[in-house]
């Protein structure tokens, strides 16, 4: 979770499967007028860092094709592994290895 001035502006929601040591981001989000701050950045790295203390192999996540966030994965280091069908539209699935 991010906060500005006691406010709540970012958030993600993760899960550390035990399974295949895998790490997957279910969702993140930025309120709009605190986005391009670097905050998405901080986010990431926080769970990414979390997963490598835990010695997990992989963070992945799956993202609507049409949502400009595919840019911000791409530019984080996230590599583009497949992309399928989902509910109601196209989903990209990123993986970032640890």
């Amino acid at each position: 979770m991010v906060t500005v001035d006691h406010r709540v502006v970012g958030f993600q929601h993760y899960y550390h499967r035990k399974r295949d040591l895998q790490t997957t981001l279910y969702h993140k989000a930025v309120l709009p007028d605190f986005r391009r701050q670097g905050l998405a950045t901080r986010l990431v790295d926080a769970v990414v860092q979390e997963a490598r203390e835990m010695r997990r192999k992989r963070l992945r996540l799956k993202c609507p094709v049409d949502l400009p966030a595919n840019s911000f994965h791409c530019n984080y280091g996230f590599e583009l592994v497949d992309r399928e069908r989902g509910k109601s539209r196209e989903l990209n699935v990123w993986e970032y290895r640890l």
